[in-house]
């Protein structure tokens, strides 16, 4: 959360996009929702490692403003907030690390970092989803912050989920749930786990895939993972937890009759297979 004269901006990137956009969300002095300003009033600047710049517009929402340029990884990088007000102007320095759920501020802000855990669960509980999905969303949450709890030597209800996490991972989590519920909450089962290899960027530093989390939620439910040559990130913390919370059993494929197919598709160019993940139904 950045805060401003009038307020807060919470910056988020919203991931179900890959790569994905800047979302900008306002809060007025009593931290509560605010409508945005207007588009052309905010602009942001990211800066990456390299000195390579590049200007972020945003299009006009209802309750938010979204960029009108994708993000692409990787996403580690100083950002320039600019917000203009009639004849005021602010700029707020930020920057953010490739973690899953964190980024840091400059500029001496002593404000909270994003949603914990406890504040995530109280926003699923008060919303409009049915019983199932609440039931479900705030198991899937839960692996993930027993997890990072346990990396950080947190409670799990201490556990943040930071703007580069919360909104987007609020968005996957619950989504898979309603579509698990859509489908009749079918029995899942799933192929082996199969990570890539190299390295990402945590908040304590550069550690080798799989993520730090990643690796306690697979191991916390018992689940197997090998290595492939894929020189990228294929499995995430929230996807293992997804993985956690309803897969019954994992191998190839049981005999049945598809009787639907489908497929995502990802935005980044792997190496060595297609950036693709197939659910079938039977």
């Amino acid at each position: 959360m950045v805060t401003t004269a009038r307020g807060g901006i919470e910056i988020s990137v919203f991931e179900t996009n890959v790569p994905p956009r800047f979302r900008l969300y306002f809060q007025d002095a009593r931290k509560k929702a605010a409508p945005p300003p207007p588009a052309g009033a905010v602009t942001l600047e990211t800066i990456r490692p390299d000195k390579r710049r590049q200007v972020f517009r945003f299009r006009q929402h209802p309750k938010y403003l979204e960029a009108t340029e994708l993000l692409p990884e990787p996403h580690e990088f100083a950002a320039v907030l600019k917000l203009k007000r009639g004849s005021r102007a602010e700029s707020h320095k930020i920057r953010f690390r490739e973690d899953h759920h964190h980024h840091e501020h400059g500029g001496g802000h002593g404000h909270e970092h994003g949603r914990n855990f406890a504040s995530i669960k109280e926003l699923i509980a008060n919303s409009a989803l049915s019983a199932w999905v609440k039931k479900k969303a705030t198991a899937v949450f839960q692996h993930v912050a027993m997890a990072e709890g346990k990396v950080h030597g947190l409670a799990p209800e201490r556990v943040h989920f930071h703007e580069v996490g919360a909104v987007d991972s609020i968005v996957d989590i619950v989504g898979a749930c309603i579509a698990l519920e859509t489908l009749g909450k079918p029995r899942v089962r799933a192929g082996l786990v199969v990570e890539g290899t190299g390295w990402i960027q945590c908040a304590h530093g550069r550690f080798p895939i799989p993520a730090p989390a990643t690796l306690e939620i697979l191991t916390a439910r018992g689940i197997g993972l090998a290595q492939c040559d894929e020189p990228h990130e294929l499995v995430t913390p929230t996807g293992a937890a997804l993985l956690a919370e309803f897969a019954e059993s994992f191998g190839p494929m049981p005999a049945m009759v598809a009787t639907r197919i489908g497929y995502g598709l990802g935005t980044r160019d792997n190496t060595t297979r297609p950036n693709v993940l197939r659910a079938v139904l039977g």
